[in-house]
């Protein structure tokens, strides 16, 4: 192809896709999160995350694959699969956006989650941490954000979404005493993409657990400085 025109206008509709792409990723990652304060009512100072993945293309028939039974059981199935102790699947829920599995374990002292798929093709995966208000950042990124990831990807298989991808991950800021990357939402706001149909999870992991650590870090040594400068005040005296 060497129309100029015509090159120029696939270019075009292609950064148009990569721009829904992200914006439904971020859409999805942020109502889910919604949904599970919904669904289990987790205060803003326990460790809460959300992940939501987005393709840039999708099938033809996205509609008819997520109403097929085999989905269904497919999605009740990812949610149990989340490491929620003892997890307690509840019956998937139609909402205006899409199907939503919510799980939780029953003494809700482990991770209580919800997983969804959207009539757009987007997949995502939420949860809280019931009495966690301290997260460490490495094994908030290892055992729970990686679950989200993979529970995501692996639905997006099975709906058969295709081309380069966009991933949003948003995570309550207080648990994990972050300043860096906090977002327009008030929450860490991690964004990848767009990424190659075979990128390498670990990779990406990996340089997500250096983003939330470098953000729990900035809060950290804006105390310690703070604390410096308060120990090396010169008081000032005044007579009455």
């Amino acid at each position: 192809m060497r129309d100029p025109q015509r090159l120029a206008d696939l270019f075009r509709r292609g950064d148009v896709a990569r721009s829904i792409a992200q914006a439904n990723a971020d859409r999805i990652a942020g109502w889910a999160m919604g949904e599970l304060g919904r669904w289990f009512s987790f205060p803003s100072d326990v460790a809460v995350g959300s992940l939501a993945i987005a393709h840039v293309g999708t099938p033809e028939d996205i509609s008819a694959r997520l109403f097929a039974s085999t989905f269904v059981e497919h999605l009740q199935a990812a949610a149990t699969a989340l490491p929620a102790g003892a997890a307690m699947p509840q019956a998937p829920e139609w909402t205006q956006y899409a199907l939503l599995a919510p799980v939780a374990s029953p003494d809700l002292h482990d991770r209580s989650g919800a997983v969804v798929a959207t009539w757009h093709g987007v997949t995502g995966v939420a949860f809280g941490l019931a009495g966690i208000t301290q997260a460490n950042p490495d094994l908030f990124v290892n055992e729970h954000v990686q679950a989200a990831w993979l529970t995501a990807a692996g639905l997006q298989s099975t709906l058969g979404g295709f081309g380069e991808s966009f991933v949003t991950i948003l995570m309550h800021a207080l648990p994990l005493r972050a300043v860096r990357s906090v977002g327009p939402s008030g929450h860490v706001e991690v964004r990848r993409g767009p990424l190659a149909s075979e990128y390498d999870l670990d990779l990406q992991l990996a340089s997500v657990k250096r983003e939330v650590t470098r953000a729990s870090r900035a809060r950290i040594r804006g105390r310690r400085r703070a604390g410096v400068e308060a120990m090396t005040q010169v008081p000032v005296l005044t007579r009455c």
